[in-house]
């Protein structure tokens, strides 16, 4: 809500959560919106961006059928709120952690055909990165991808593996920040689980080497907010092939803090 003082809760979580004596992802369950991802699969969108949207003050006003803005369909829907109020400008985010990760994982389903092999994967995903394991890394992004219809590769690029590789770092538990911004430019992607000392920056390339991936990392410092703060980094360059649709390279680099 804009408002501040403002409080919501909602009716069905606490009714299930009190009958059943535990918290689970009660809301979520009550429906799943198959017809918002179908239709999300259908738009030139970055789902990374949803973690933190700005929008502005007239937002709530400009709901056109004829022009459905993806942002504003979301929050009247109730999967993202409003996080953050700056003068004329609104920051969207999702409302809790129950949504963030029940949506990732429903639009991950979507674009995999409503396969459930993806969700487990994504587990899988989340223990390779974490043991330095980047051969059962590519293999593991690959079968995930194999699950996806070839005519959503259509329009694969860089934006799309990286909406991919989010959606899936996203339900093995770690924190993914898209789009970074830094003083030297926009890196892909910081990845972080939460009580590690380390941080995973990622460059995402279509068709071009991992290793000049990992060159624009170091060229443009993307690293040395976090080394500043005694992180252990480690650069990553990932490679896609969208002819053969899958990954074709892995580049790493460990830097001390």
């Amino acid at each position: 809500s804009p408002w501040r003082d403002l409080r919501v809760y909602n009716p069905i979580s606490v009714m299930y959560a009190l009958t059943k004596g535990r918290f689970e992802n009660f809301w979520f369950r009550t429906g799943t919106p198959t017809f918002l991802v179908n239709w999300l699969k259908e738009k030139p969108w970055r789902i990374p961006e949803l973690e933190r949207f700005p929008v502005g003050a007239e937002f709530l006003e400009a709901f056109d059928l004829e022009n459905l803005r993806v942002e504003a369909v979301l929050y009247q829907a109730g999967y993202l709120t409003i996080g953050e109020v700056r003068d004329e400008e609104w920051v969207l985010t999702y409302p809790n952690r129950e949504v963030r990760r029940s949506f990732q994982g429903i639009l991950l389903q979507g674009l995999c055909d409503w396969e459930t092999r993806p969700r487990v994967l994504a587990d899988e995903l989340g223990r390779a990165i974490r043991h330095l394991d980047w051969d059962a890394v590519r293999e593991i992004l690959n079968d995930i991808l194999s699950y996806i219809p070839h005519t959503l590769y259509l329009r694969a690029d860089e934006r799309f593996f990286h909406t991919v590789f989010y959606l899936a770092l996203a339900l093995s538990g770690y924190r993914a920040e898209s789009e970074v911004l830094t003083h030297r430019g926009r890196l892909d992607m910081a990845v972080r689980y939460e009580g590690e000392n380390r941080v995973f920056v990622f460059e995402f390339k279509a068709g071009i080497s991992a290793e000049e991936a990992l060159k624009q990392i170091e060229a443009r410092g993307y690293a040395d907010r976090f080394r500043s703060r005694g992180l252990s980094v480690i650069s990553v360059g990932v490679s896609f092939d969208p002819a053969e649709r899958r990954v074709s390279e892995i580049v790493v680099r460990i830097n001390k803090g």
